[in-house]
């Protein structure tokens, strides 16, 4: 299961690893910076559009954000699907 909670603080990270400032990557995403900081902070969960627009201007493939925010046991079993369909 994923926990949407989590969504804000995973882009977030992935917005500081980039040294991208909150302003820069509002501005990329067309988006309001208040409106991404609320989401950042978890206060407001995307919905998959927006999420979308945010990882195409973090340059993150989407699925890599669900993921993070997926329970382990959920990555396991995104990993064994993954590798039935590569073997």
């Amino acid at each position: 299961m994923i926990n949407y909670k989590q969504i804000g603080p995973i882009l977030s990270g992935l917005r500081k690893d980039q040294k991208l400032s909150l302003r820069e990557l509002a501005i990329v995403c067309d988006m309001h910076e208040p409106q991404l900081c609320e989401i950042e902070k978890g206060d407001h969960i995307p919905g998959m559009k927006t999420l979308d627009r945010i990882c195409d201007g973090l340059k993150v493939p989407m699925v890599v954000v669900l993921l993070k925010a997926a329970s382990t046991e959920d990555r396991i079993k995104a990993a064994n699907y993954i590798n039935t369909l590569i073997l």
